[in-house]
């Protein structure tokens, strides 16, 4: 799944949890230069595992 749908879904969660806008905006700008840097890192689009943003962490 490219990056960009996957913050697609994980805006969809956040909503789901209640997150106020301002919360879920700064989370999805942080992951947003992250997914920058990596594409220009790898030189190309980038993809992750489905559910790897929403997955419960431990």
């Amino acid at each position: 799944m490219l990056i960009v749908h996957a913050l697609d879904e994980y805006r969809n969660v956040l909503s789901q949890q209640e997150k106020s806008p301002k919360t879920i905006q700064g989370y999805l700008q942080d992951l947003q230069f992250f997914k920058t840097w990596l594409k220009t890192q790898w030189n190309g689009p980038v993809f992750c595992a489905p559910g790897m943003l929403t997955a419960p962490i431990g």
